[in-house]
């Protein structure tokens, strides 16, 4: 699957070249790049905030979480689906659903307890190949993750999950990968998501701490896995 994402990986990104000749002609950038480049794609509404790729190394589709998008591209590198995930109503004082209450004595602190639109920065993107899902974590809702269907990101699970798993700020990053659990090994469906995540920067501690530097979550339900 490495070697897989890694080939899919070097056809989206432009990769140029110093190309010399006899004639000591430099040739243009079309001419360095041509062998290179299998497809092209742009949005207008995205300038380019690209925050993971990922590769379904069974049917070779290629999944793209941006600010505020997530795209799905067949093998041939065409876009099949397109999702828009912000912006939305939020804050990082807010719990993630419900009425936000500011608890500050200064009511001039306030202001920042009230929901406005926030973009969404995703923080984590991976296949869950058992449940044939892909599981697409973002800054918006105290660092929520979601599930949406493989080959169809349109199709997002009707369950909301909601536990604070990745940082709930812009800039604070995340690390997250599926891979064997802690229980009987021997069974290949026993896999569980390990997340490393940086403290967010953003919001009150009390929702700051609810995201662990270093986790282990079921991948069905995301409980944590001790």
């Amino acid at each position: 699957r490495v070697n897989h994402a890694k080939v899919l990986l070097s056809k989206l990104i432009l990769i140029t070249c110093t190309l010399c000749t006899c004639t000591g002609v430099q040739p243009t950038l079309a001419q360095q790049t041509s062998g290179y480049v299998m497809n092209t794609f742009s949005d207008v509404t995205n300038i380019g905030n690209i925050n993971h790729m990922v590769t379904d190394a069974t049917t070779g589709k290629v999944y793209v979480a941006a600010v505020n998008k997530l795209y799905q591209f067949n093998e041939r590198l065409e876009v099949e689906k397109t999702v828009t995930t912000g912006p939305q109503e939020d804050s990082p004082f807010c719990p993630p659903t419900g009425d936000c209450v500011c608890t500050d004595l200064g009511e001039e602190d306030c202001d920042v307890y009230q929901k406005q639109e926030t973009a969404c920065h995703n923080k984590a993107l991976v296949v869950d190949y058992n449940s044939n899902k892909l599981i697409v974590c973002s800054n918006l809702f105290q660092g929520r993750c979601e599930k949406r269907q493989l080959g169809d990101i349109n199709n997002l699970a009707d369950v909301i999950y909601d536990e604070a798993i990745v940082p709930n700020d812009m800039s604070s990053s995340a690390y997250m990968f599926i891979a064997p659990g802690p229980g009987d090994l021997s069974r290949p469906n026993d896999q569980v998501m390990y997340i490393g995540a940086t403290r967010s920067t953003a919001g009150i501690k009390i929702y700051q701490d609810l995201v662990p530097a270093v986790s282990s979550r079921r991948l069905d339900n995301f409980d944590f896995v001790f």
